[in-house]
């Protein structure tokens, strides 16, 4: 083999290891662009994903707030419950102190069972 001969097979095994390169340059580009897209198309899931939980949220917010306002409501009624209790409790014990300083002579007095249904009425 002559030198020119040795030129050209080193030229054409360059050339062809170029190629080879080049292949493998592109086929490395082509799978990180796939990676690529692959991280993107994750990322979307993920922003998907947030979104849902954030409109989840704001409805939890929703109702807690209508809890919020009915145990407020419900919290005025047991306070109006409690205040009427103790009026009636306080009425009854007024009632039972009057009861027991009325001489036993008068207890079957109409009069008195009078004054007593007089007395329910003015506090209802």
């Amino acid at each position: 083999m002559n030198n020119h001969q040795i030129l050209q097979n080193s030229l054409l095994t360059l050339f062809t290891l170029l190629i080879i390169l080049l292949i493998i340059a592109i086929a490395l580009y082509i799978q990180q662009v796939k990676i690529q897209d692959s991280e993107k198309n994750e990322i979307n899931e993920m922003f998907k994903k947030a979104d849902h939980i954030r409109e989840m949220n704001q409805q939890i917010i929703k109702e807690l707030e209508i809890y919020r306002e009915t145990n407020a409501k419900l919290l005025t009624v047991c306070n109006k419950l409690r205040h009427a209790a103790e009026e009636t409790l306080h009425d009854a014990i007024i009632s039972h102190q009057n009861l027991n300083n009325i001489p036993s002579h008068h207890i079957d007095d109409p009069s008195l069972h009078d004054n007593i249904t007089h007395d329910k009425k003015l506090h209802s």
